[in-house]
C-alpha cells in the first residue's frame, strides 16, 4: 500500500476464525541447523523425508538443480510460479532473497520500516529506532555495523519490488498451516526479515542444538505418510497439472505407470518452452519413450497417441506415422488415421498417405495424393463417391482417359451442372472440338453444337447436324438447330464462305427461312 497503491485492489482485511501459527524465520545461515530444524532430536540417525503435504518452494528451475540432494530427494519441490493454485500443509520456502534479482532494491523496505518506526516515536509508542533495529536485525544474526543502509523508494527505478513482493506473497500463502523460511544471504534477506520481525508476524529461531530441537520438534517428524496418501496427493497434482511433483508422489506410492505418464507429461511441458530447438527435440523423445512404456504396461491408446505426438514434434516422422497407425488400428480416434498419412507425406510415401488419407475421411486429401501420385482412377473415384461428379471428369481428362469420360458422362446424363461446367472448362481450355466430341459421344448434343459455335467451327457444327437430322433427333429442337444454322450462315456470309454456307442454309429447318435468309443477303437470284 506504501509504494505500490495502484497495483492493489482496496479490499478489507481478511479475518480467520482463530490465530495460526507463525511463520517461521531461520535466523542461521547454517544449512547444518535447518537440517537439525528439519529433522528433530533424531538428527543422527535420520534422512529428510518431507510428507505428501509438505512441499519446498525455490524461485526457478535452475534453484532447483542448487538444492542440496537430501533435500531434493526428501520432499516435493517446485518453483514460485509452479506453486500457483496449489495448496499444502507446510510450505519451506528456500533462498527466496538468496535467488532474488531485486538485490538493493530490498533496501526501500528498510526506508519504509524506518517510516514506521519515526511514526510510531512521534506518537510516543515505541522505544528508541536503533535500539529496535539493532535487536531486529541481531535476532537475524546481522551485526549493527553491518547492517543494510535504507533506500529512498523511486517508482520508476524500483518497479522490481511489485513483482517480487508478489512472488513473495504468492509462496507463503501456499500453506495452510506451517511456513518455514530459510535464506542463505543475511544481507539480501534482512530488510525484508526486519520487517517481519518488527511487525510482529514470524517466530525467529537462530543457532539450533540438537537439545533445542527436542521443544521445538522436527519439521518433517509427524509427516510420515502413506502409499495410499501419496497416490492421493498424486492424483490431485496431476490434475493440476503439477506433473513433476505427481510424479514424485507416484514414485513414492509405487505407482511405475502413473510415475512415467506425469514425468512425460512433465518433459513435453519442459520441451514445449525449450527455445534450444535440438534440446526440445530430444525432450520430446524421451517423453515419447515413457508415454510408449506406458502403453505397453497399461494397453492404453492414449499413451500410444501422446508418444507419436511427441515424435512429430521431434521431427521423426516415420516413426510417428507408424504409431499413429497402430492408434488407428486400435481402435483409436479416427483422426490418427489423418495424422499418419500427413506424416507420412511428410517423408514421401504418397501411396500410404493417400490410402491412409481415405481412412480418415478425408476424400478430398486422399484424392489429391491419388492425383499426386498419376493414379487418376482412385482419384476419380473417390471424387464420385463424394458427389464432385465435375472433379471427377476434370482428374480423367487429365489423364486423357476420353472413354471413362464417356463412361461417367453416361451414369450422369441427367446432372445438367456436370454437363455446364464441363462446357465452361473446354471452353476456358479453348478445346471445343475435343470437348464437343466428348459431349457428343455422351449423348450431349445440344452442348456439343454449343460449343463449336462458340469456337466458330461452324464447318464442324454443320457436320454435328447433318449427322443428326431434326426429325431423328430428341437432341435437338426446331428452335436450337435454326439459331445455330443461322448464326453460323452469316458467319459464313462475311467471311465470304459459300461452300459453309450453303451447307448452314441446308439446315435451316424451313424452305421460308432459307428463302428469307438469301432475300436478305441479295443472293436470290443465285441461292445456289
Amino acid at each position: 500500500e506504501r509504494f505500490f497503491p495502484q497495483a492493489i485492489d482496496s479490499l478489507p482485511h481478511d479475518k480467520g476464525l482463530f490465530d495460526g501459527p507463525k511463520p517461521w524465520l531461520l535466523g542461521s545461515c547454517n544449512y547444518q541447523d535447518l537440517c537439525l530444524l528439519l529433522l528433530g532430536n533424531d538428527a543422527a540417525n535420520s534422512t529428510i523425508e518431507f510428507g505428501a503435504q509438505q512441499v519446498i518452494i525455490v524461485r526457478t528451475e535452475e534453484c532447483k538443480k542448487r538444492l542440496p540432494e537430501d533435500l531434493l530427494r526428501g520432499g516435493l519441490v517446485c518453483t514460485v510460479m509452479e506453486s500457483k493454485g496449489l495448496e499444502f500443509e507446510d510450505v519451506l520456502l528456500w533462498n527466496f532473497f538468496t535467488d532474488s534479482p531485486a538485490s538493493i532494491e530490498w533496501r526501500v523496505v528498510t526506508s519504509y520500516l524506518h517510516e514506521k518506526i519515526q511514526e510510531a516515536q512521534a506518537a510516543g509508542k515505541e522505544p528508541d529506532e536503533d535500539m529496535i533495529m539493532r535487536g531486529a536485525l541481531e535476532a537475524v544474526g546481522i551485526e549493527g555495523n553491518k547492517r543494510p543502509r535504507s533506500l529512498a523508494f523511486d517508482s520508476s527505478k524500483h518497479k522490481i519490488i511489485l513483482d517480487e513482493l508478489r512472488h513473495l506473497y504468492t509462496a507463503v500463502t501456499r500453506a495452510r498451516v506451517h511456513v518455514w523460511i530459510y535464506d542463505e544471504d543475511a544481507v539480501n534477506r534482512s530488510p525484508m526479515f526486519d520487517l517481519f520481525i518488527q511487525r510482529n508476524l514470524v517466530r525467529v529461531v537462530n543457532s539450533v542444538s540438537v537439545e533445542d530441537t527436542a521443544s521445538i520438534g522436527g519439521i518433517t517428524k509427524g509427516a510420515i505418510t502413506t502409499k495410499e496418501e501419496w497416490e492421493r496427493q498424486g492424483q490431485n497434482l496431476f490434475s493440476r497439472q503439477a506433473f513433476y511433483m505427481s510424479a514424485q508422489c507416484f514414485s513414492k506410492a509405487g505407482n511405475q505407470l502413473m510415475h512415467d505418464r506425469a514425468l512425460a507429461r512433465h518433459t513435453v511441458s519442459r520441451a514445449l518452452t525449450e527455445a534450444d530447438k535440438s534440446t526440445a527435440k530430444t525432450q520430446f523423445l524421451e517423453a515419447a519413450r515413457l508415454f510408449l512404456g506406458a502403453a505397453k504396461s497399461s494397453g492404453s491408446v492414449e499413451g500410444l497417441l501422446e508418444a507419436a505426438k511427441c515424435c512429430r514434434h521431434a521431427e521423426q516422422y516415420l516413426p510417428a506415422g507408424r504409431v499413429f497407425e497402430l492408434v488407428g488400428a486400435a481402435g483409436g480416434p479416427r483422426v490418427a488415421w489423418s495424422h499418419a498419412a500427413r506424416c507420412f507425406n511428410e517423408v514421401g510415401e504418397l501411396a500410404k498417405a493417400a490410402h491412409l488419407f481415405a481412412k480418415a475421411g478425408k476424400w478430398k486429401l486422399a484424392a489429391s495424393s491419388f492425383e499426386t501420385l498419376g493414379n487418376y482412377t482412385q482419384a476419380s473415384a473417390l471424387y464420385e463417391e463424394n458427389g464432385r461428379v465435375f472433379m471427377a471428369s476434370r482428374v480423367l481428362l487429365q489423364a486423357n482417359d476420353t472413354d471413362a469420360v464417356h463412361e461417367l458422362m453416361r451414369r450422369h446424363s441427367k446432372n445438367t451442372a456436370l454437363v455446364n461446367s464441363l462446357k465452361d472448362h473446354f471452353i476456358r481450355n479453348k478445346q471445343y472440338q475435343e470437348g464437343a466430341s466428348i459431349l457428343e459421344a455422351s449423348g450431349c448434343l445440344g452442348e456439343a453444337l454449343s460449343l463449336l459455335m462458340t469456337g466458330q467451327h461452324f464447318h464442324a457444327a454443320s457436320e454435328l447436324l447433318s449427322r443428326y437430322p431434326l426429325e431423328k433427333s430428341s437432341g435437338f429442337t426446331r428452335e436450337t438447330v435454326d439459331g445455330f444454322a443461322k448464326e453460323a450462315a452469316y458467319v459464313h456470309l462475311r467471311n465470304n464462305n459459300r461452300s459453309g454456307l450453303v451447307q448452314a442454309v441446308a439446315n435451316f429447318s424451313s424452305l421460308e427461312d432459307r428463302v428469307l435468309f438469301f432475300k436478305s443477303c441479295g443472293m436470290l437470284d443465285d441461292p445456289a
